[in-house]
């Protein structure tokens, strides 16, 4: 769920009062595998990920113009490490 917060200050003076862009709501499944961890090392925790979500309800997802049946996709990889040693 994503919920905006607008101040009055951050709209036009034409733009209509309250909040039309909130809440949105996606739902999906996250997956991610980490390939292995060795604590101190300086590249560790190889991580890849992927996540799909459906909007469920979102201002411009309305199914009129752009069919909820499109999933937003995420797909990534992150790591950690430790650039100094410290022993």
């Amino acid at each position: 769920m994503l919920h905006a917060l607008y101040r009055a200050a951050d709209r036009l003076p034409s733009e209509p009062p309250g909040n039309l862009n909130s809440p949105m709501w996606r739902a999906g499944p996250l997956v991610a595998y980490t390939f292995f961890d060795r604590p101190g090392a300086r590249f560790n925790k190889p991580t890849i990920f992927a996540h799909a979500a459906w909007w469920l309800a979102q201002r411009y997802r309305t199914g009129d113009d752009v069919s909820q049946a499109i999933p937003y996709a995420v797909f990534g990889f992150r790591v950690e490490g430790d650039l100094v040693r410290v022993e």
